[in-house]
């Protein structure tokens, strides 16, 4: 008999691409928002929209060219158009809420405008620029009479003073463009930031308009800082506050740093993780009592309502920012889902993520170009695309089998929670290795430093921020209920942050790279991810490129002095000498470092720096505190205070001089030497680099302008004939100015100082040619 034939095996269904218009539609329109705002991302938008009109577009082979192109390639561009009118034309918003307004007045994007001076100066008007409203009297602001000029570009910062930015020559990646920043073409802007009082900016600020509730939100904000202001340690009631309602003016700049070189600064800032964290302690108590009270037929309902209105509430409490109104709306409206009378469709991740992102580009033209959008929606992207096969990575590694190693089977009492544990840290670890490689390009562009660490130490610390959570708002809502506990876990927090500052690489400084290969190549990551072993070798050799030195040695000496205001922070690179600096600091800008050094260190792609203080006071040495966490010196000369001491490498070799002259170094071209006329710490005993090179010498001067310069003079420390002097004591009206000049010759002067130099006239009629920072802002001095 002959066997029936076996039908043929069907062929396996094909699936069929997900069509996603909406992702295409959200990118061309946030693209396009970008190019209209002229942000960081200038050099990325021409080819991201050169491939999305290609993903947009399909090519038919015909014997007629040019191809055809679908519609959806048309709508894509009239989007990319759109984006870009709109945020060409529409005014810079200010923020809608006194709440949401003081968050971002903080993160330094207040009001910008003119200062019009009435009278003597004291008391002026601001010109608000990208609005309609009218100006609006200071009369409660005293300002010292021309620390202004008329038409000077001022923002309003919390505070009581005012405050100019510094600047170097490279741009503070930072200050947005119409201020200077690194998108502009014409180089930094004299910008000032007047600080006043919070209540005043509220008052003042035209566009910031009051809400109805927003007395009531603020009373209960107010009741709840005082709560916390009432636990036992100042460090925890500084946390609470930071935590739970979004008020982190009191943590010290160190606290806050700690955060930061640790990678987990958001774990203090009020955002969507916290929101998260809250619905998952929220989710198990309500089901539980919903469960108890009403039965398995009702247990969506209830549940849902009473976490949505719970989260809606928490928003405003915790400061009403940004990421936490999108973290509350997106967790209440999951919470209400099982409400929703269609079931049986499973959301999509990505056409959710569209969804969100094109509204909130229609709703705000700038959107695409804020950093708490680009950093919230590219966490989100990650996730949604890199997390589950790095999951899938993880889960191969961290598993234990159920046979040991001898042929003995394990115990499964040990082996499942240890299982548990493993799937529970790498689930942790997936997710923050995918939204730290998404974040990856702003973080590199926009601040210049990443911690590796942070991707680490995120789901490890995410028990205990949780902790600090419940038993916060438990100790808030009920009053000695969970003090004691609160401040155990910020004791813990701190000291694990403490440990993980102490590894290598918190914070990695990173070099200024293109934003489009930083883009191409975390694009190219996810898609080795996705298993193309094409874009597995193609994302290799973009990280290669990016990793690699850029920057060229310098042909000759470079040196230039940062405009600080009332301090001196001078920066020298030569052939075989990388990077010197001498001083870092400032008595009237604050940012120095980052606003400033940063920049110009991550051009040079500086990785050790020679540091050299002439004297500790804070005019001189305020940067160099965040300059050793994240750039360890090589060498340290001069002065050291105690603070510093303790942070500075063990290797790192000590030098200072007595009264006389020390070599520094002597590689390559160039030799510094350490001067210093007078043994004392004050300004007499500050010391002096002397640098010389063939054809050129440069002189840099602390605040030795009496009996310390006397004794340099007197005892030939100073070179004949100087290319270069920076003057003594930021240009004050020294007696012995006459015969430093003629010691030194100097071809050219310079000043840092936060005023006008004393001293100008008397430069004036010896006819040297000299400039001073405040007038003339970054000063340079580069090889022929």
């Amino acid at each position: 008999d002959e066997s029936p034939e076996r039908p043929a095996p069907a062929p396996p269904a094909q699936r069929r691409p997900v069509e996603r218009p909406m992702l295409r539609a959200a990118v061309a329109l946030g693209l396009g928002g970008l190019a209209g705002c002229g942000g960081g991302w200038m050099s990325a938008i021409g080819p991201a929209a050169v491939a999305l009109f290609a993903a947009g577009a399909r090519l038919r082979p015909g014997p007629r060219p040019p191809a055809r192109v679908r519609p959806g390639a048309a709508v894509l561009a009239a989007l990319f158009a759109l984006g870009c009118g709109r945020a060409l034309l529409a005014p810079t918003p200010a923020e809608a809420t006194p709440l949401a307004a003081m968050a971002a007045l903080e993160a330094g994007g207040g009001p910008l405008g003119r200062w019009r001076p009435l009278g003597s100066g004291v008391r002026g008007s601001i010109g608000m620029l990208d609005g309609d409203g009218p100006a609006r009297a200071l009369p409660a602001l005293r300002l010292p009479p021309g620390s202004l000029r008329p038409g000077e570009l001022i923002g309003l910062l919390p505070g009581a003073g005012a405050v100019r930015r510094p600047r170097g020559p490279v741009p503070d990646p930072l200050l947005p463009r119409r201020w200077g920043g690194a998108s502009s073409t014409r180089g930094p802007a004299p910008v000032a930031f007047l600080e006043v009082r919070p209540d005043e900016i509220l008052r003042l600020a035209p566009a910031i308009r009051r809400v109805p509730g927003a007395g009531l939100v603020a009373d209960l904000r107010s009741r709840l800082a005082r709560r916390a202001a009432a636990l036992r340690e100042p460090r925890s009631r500084a946390m609470a506050a930071a935590l739970l309602v979004g008020d982190r003016s009191g943590l010290t700049a160190a606290d806050r740093d700690l955060f930061t070189r640790a990678g987990v600064r958001h774990l203090l800032a009020v955002s969507g993780l916290h929101v998260a964290i809250l619905a998952a302690l929220l989710l198990g108590p309500l089901a539980a009592l919903q469960r108890a009270l009403l039965g398995r037929r009702f247990r969506s309902a209830p549940a849902g309502l009473a976490r949505a209105i719970l989260l809606v509430a928490y928003v405003p409490l915790a400061g009403a920012s940004a990421p936490v109104t999108r973290a509350g709306i997106a967790v209440a409206l999951t919470a209400l889902a099982p409400l929703s009378p269609r079931g049986g469709r499973r959301p999509d991740g990505l056409s959710l993520w569209s969804a969100a992102l094109l509204g909130e580009c229609l709703i705000d033209p700038r959107a695409a170009s804020r950093l708490s959008v680009q950093l919230s929606y590219l966490a989100i992207l990650g996730l949604i695309l890199g997390c589950r096969p790095l999951l899938a990575i993880a889960g191969r590694a961290l598993r234990i089998d159920p046979i040991g190693r001898g042929g003995r089977p394990r115990p499964a009492a040990l082996r499942v929670p240890a299982l548990l544990c493993l799937r529970g840290l790498g689930s942790g670890l997936a997710a923050s290795m995918a939204a730290s490689l998404t974040t990856l390009p702003v973080l590199w562009t926009r601040f210049g430093e990443w911690s590796p660490v942070g991707m680490a130490a995120t789901p490890l610390l995410l028990p205990l921020l949780a902790l600090l959570l419940a038993s916060g708002w438990l100790e808030l809502l009920a009053p000695g209920l969970a003090g004691p506990v609160f401040d155990l876990g910020c004791r813990t927090l701190t000291g694990s942050l403490e440990l993980l500052d102490r590894l290598p690489g918190t914070p990695c400084p990173l070099p200024l790279r293109p934003d489009w290969l930083l883009l191409a190549a975390v694009i190219a990551t996810l898609s080795a991810l996705a298993g193309r072993v094409a874009a597995g070798r193609l994302a290799a050799l973009l990280w290669g490129a990016v990793l690699l030195p850029w920057t060229p040695a310098p042909s000759g000496v470079e040196l230039a002095a940062l405009d600080v205001g009332h301090g001196t922070a001078v920066v020298l690179r030569a052939p075989g000498e990388p990077c010197w600096i001498f001083d870092a600091g400032s008595r009237d800008r604050p940012g120095v470092a980052r606003g400033a050094l940063a920049p110009i260190l991550r051009r040079w792609e500086a990785s050790a720096p020679a540091v050299v203080l002439s004297h500790a006071h804070r005019d001189h040495a305020s940067a160099l505190g965040w300059l050793v966490e994240r750039y360890p010196p090589r060498s340290w000369s001069g002065a050291c205070p105690a603070w510093l001491m303790a942070a500075l490498p063990l290797r790192a070799p000590r030098r200072d001089v007595e009264p006389g002259r020390t070599g520094l170094a002597s590689r390559g071209p160039v030799s510094l030497h350490l001067v210093r006329g007078l043994a004392s710490e004050e300004n007499e005993g500050s010391r002096t680099v002397v640098a010389s090179w063939e054809g050129g010498c440069a002189v840099l001067w602390g605040d030795a302008e009496g009996e310390g310069l006397r004794r340099a003079l007197e005892g030939g420390l100073l070179p004949e004939r100087a290319s270069l002097l920076l003057i003594p004591h930021h240009g004050s009206d020294t007696p012995l100015l006459a015969d430093l000049l003629r010691r030194c010759a100097p071809e050219e002067v310079w000043g840092s100082a936060g005023a006008e130099v004393p001293v100008g006239p008397e430069l004036d009629r010896r006819g040297l040619r000299w400039s001073h920072t405040l007038r003339d802002g970054p000063l340079e001095l580069a090889p022929d």
